[in-house]
């Protein structure tokens, strides 16, 4: 049993985690107060919810369609609330790339045109994959362990 509760609690931290990196990246364009740390906070709670109901009908295109647009809006936030904090305590793991993230539209448009792609491009694809194992992890792995706390706890001796 204190397996499964440990294990319980690692998900509930990567999706606290997951959520306050949602709730910075929905607050950064308006500032973060106590009004809109509820209302990201809801926001997130929302779209793990979607996440977690459409994840079960993907095979159908409309739910497919839907899961992925809230994968995506999942990982934006979350990618635009890590980037300051990685900045801050991973310098290495940011390196020079750009703080706004509609600027890393460059290494599209370097792509695109068959121009020299910039030299930060390594360490942004390795901060999106992060933020996409934080958006499509986070909420998998928290309901898990849960059930599996749950059926531990059903399972014990009377």
């Amino acid at each position: 049993m204190l397996g499964e509760i440990f294990f319980f609690l690692v998900g509930l931290g990567v999706w606290l985690s997951n959520a306050s990196f949602t709730v910075l990246g929905v607050t950064a364009p308006i500032g973060l107060t106590p009004l809109t740390g509820l209302l990201g906070f809801l926001f997130h709670l929302l779209l793990s919810r979607a996440e977690l109901y459409l994840w079960y009908r993907w095979r159908d295109p409309w739910y497919l369609l839907l899961l992925v647009g809230c994968v995506l809006l999942d990982t934006g936030t979350t990618l635009v609330g890590l980037l300051p904090l990685a900045a801050k305590w991973f310098p290495m793991l940011v390196g020079n790339t750009p703080q706004n993230v509609l600027d890393w539209g460059q290494i599209l448009a370097a792509l695109v045109s068959n121009t020299a792609v910039p030299a930060w491009w390594p360490n942004a694809l390795l901060l999106l994959a992060i933020t996409f194992a934080f958006a499509l992890g986070s909420e998998r792995l928290l309901r898990k362990f849960y059930r599996g706390m749950i059926e531990t706890w059903q399972e014990r001796p009377a």
